[in-house]
Formats: C-alpha cells, structure tokens, sequence
C-alpha cells in the first residue's frame, strides 16, 4: 500500500520500490538490462556506462532529476506547438541534459524521440507528467528540432 500512496502522492512509477520484496526486478534494473541488450555494442552506450561509472550515486540522481525538471517544464507546455520557440528551448535543455552523459547526433536523438512515443513503459512514464499524451508530443517537438539542426 505504501508504494500506491507513493505513487498517488506524485513519485513516478520508476522510483518505487515496488518489487524489492519479489523475484521482479525493479524498473530501472529492467530497462537497463533491457538497454544493455539492444545497445550494448554501440559506441554511445559505452560512453554512457563509462561517465555513470565516473559519477557518485548523488550526480548521478542529481542528473537524472535534471532530466526530470526539464520533461515537467515540457508538459507544462503542451497547449503550445511543438516548433515554438519555448518548446524548442526546452528541447535544447534536455539534448544539454543527455550530453552530460553521452555524444548525441541527430540519429540517435530520433531514436530516443521514437522510443519515447513507440515504447509503451515511456509512453505511460511521460505522460504521468500531463494530461495530453506527452510522448506523442516530445515526439514531434524533439523530430522538429532535428529538422532544423
């Protein structure tokens, strides 16, 4: 009960300890096992794994947190069009973010904006932070941004 009140309270759905006492791993266990599988050999994910390994626990949430700050901002944005200047500006923010922990190009960008609107575990943690469908719109704001780059 304490993780739904936890939940109903504002925490996303990442941060509960909902499968400590079970054989389940927890969430992000999951997707970074999941990521570890499917971009294990790329030259990103081994630059991300090595500046995780370069950062304390409480940079690490610092950063992520970051991250978190900056999606909210988004939603709070989502009356807007994707390509205004705002949204943008935000879009910015969060490629500033991912930088911190790895190279960035435009193909990989549009592979975490599909991620993101395709995958249905990001689709529903995005759109926890809005009542319109988030993913959908980080979407097209973030492919909107590679556009212009």
């Amino acid at each position: 009960m304490v993780a739904l009140e936890e939940y109903v309270s504002g925490n996303d759905i990442s941060h509960l300890q909902i499968f400590n006492s079970s054989s389940a791993l927890p969430l992000k266990e999951q997707y970074a096992n999941e990521a570890r599988f499917i971009y294990g050999e790329t030259e990103a994910y081994n630059v991300f794994n090595e500046t995780l390994d370069k950062l304390s626990q409480d940079e690490i949430d610092e950063r992520f947190q970051s991250m978190e700050e900056v999606f909210k901002q988004i939603a709070s944005c989502v009356d807007q069009h994707p390509s205004s200047d705002e949204v943008q500006r935000l879009i910015e923010e969060w490629k500033k973010n991912l930088m911190q922990f790895m190279p960035c190009d435009t193909e990989l960008l549009a592979c975490i904006a599909d991620t993101y609107k395709f995958d249905a575990r990001f689709n529903n943690y995005f759109n926890q932070y809005s009542n319109e469908d988030l993913a959908d719109f980080l979407h097209r704001a973030i492919m909107h941004y590679i556009s212009q780059s």
